[in-house]
């Protein structure tokens, strides 16, 4: 039996990792992680490398530009390197599935234009195979605010993806679009490799367009009831101890309204039941949910 494992996405960190790398990863190893999911990692490689096998860390996954060849993020700090420069990378820090982290809106705005967005990743992910490496998209709100015949844009673009092509979805994301999470990663199915878990106020108007500030640990927003407000009650039939998460657990998992023939349950569901699907990775976009983020000059901001 596989267990999802948690990883910190290092963006949520990258303040600090800009003033002290090294010490940063220490402290995230310090504190119990042994993934991250590298970020803005091709300039620095070498760097990572040494600081990850010094601290006994991997990072299976790492994000990176892939289907533009320039690119304004909202944020403004990653750069696009030669695709070859990337995969080299990656290989070099050992990551698995290098993930495009960001598609601008307007890319989004009709079918052709996602058919053409899914050509140009299905041909990374061919040059991405020569390097023993995979490819995947990670999603923000706009792709799934774009609706053409009754079917969402990260939909369409997912139909279009060779099935080596892997999603991780942003729990955040989906909901601050509208969406039912759960309901997403149902029709996702086993696409779906990795989830971002974060958390923050639903108000109105709420975008990637403008990154929010107010962002907080999972579990302690307004996701879980976002989504619940969406959903229809649990079936009666179904007992409190199968659709709620252990005590233990240190992450916020899907509303206990999941069914049961979806692909993706709460945390007890999925340990009793999960067998020979692909491994799932959680990427926590805070290092510490329920608590402010305990490594020394980090901002704590998630919202990527």
């Amino acid at each position: 039996m596989t267990t999802p494992q948690p990883s910190v996405q290092l963006y949520s960190v990258y303040k600090a990792l800009d003033a002290d790398l090294d010490g940063t990863l220490a402290r995230l190893a310090g504190i119990g992680f042994a993934n991250v999911e590298a970020f803005d990692f091709v300039r620095r490689a070498a760097e990572l490398k040494t600081s990850l096998d010094r601290h006994g860390l991997a990072a299976p996954t790492g994000h990176a530009i892939l289907i533009e060849e320039e690119v304004n993020t909202p944020d403004g700090i990653l750069t696009v390197p030669p695709a070859e420069e990337t995969f080299e990378a990656a290989a070099k820090l050992g990551i698995e599935i290098v993930i495009d982290p960001y598609l601008a809106p307007p890319r989004w705005a009709d079918r052709d234009s996602i058919l053409r967005s899914a050509e140009r990743l299905n041909k990374r992910a061919e040059q991405a195979a020569t390097f023993g490496l995979r490819v995947g998209y990670h999603n923000h709100d706009h792709e799934l605010l774009s609706v053409i015949d009754g079917v969402t844009g990260l939909e369409i673009f997912a139909e279009q993806l060779d099935p080596a092509v892997a999603l991780e979805v942003d729990l955040y994301w989906a909901t601050a679009s509208g969406r039912d999470p759960i309901a997403l990663l149902t029709r996702l199915g086993d696409r779906v490799h990795a989830l971002h878990i974060k958390d923050g106020p639903m108000a109105g108007g709420r975008s990637s367009a403008n990154l929010p500030t107010d962002q907080t640990p999972a579990g302690q927003g307004m996701c879980r009831s976002a989504t619940r407000s969406r959903r229809p009650p649990a079936p009666a039939s179904r007992s409190s101890s199968s659709t709620t998460t252990r005590a233990t657990s240190s992450r916020a998992s899907p509303p206990a309204s999941t069914t049961s023939r979806a692909p993706w349950r709460t945390h007890d569901e999925h340990q009793r039941t999960r067998r020979h699907r692909p491994h799932r990775r959680r990427h926590d976009q805070r290092p510490v949910p329920h608590q402010p983020c305990p490594v020394s000059g980090c901002a704590g901001r998630g919202s990527r």
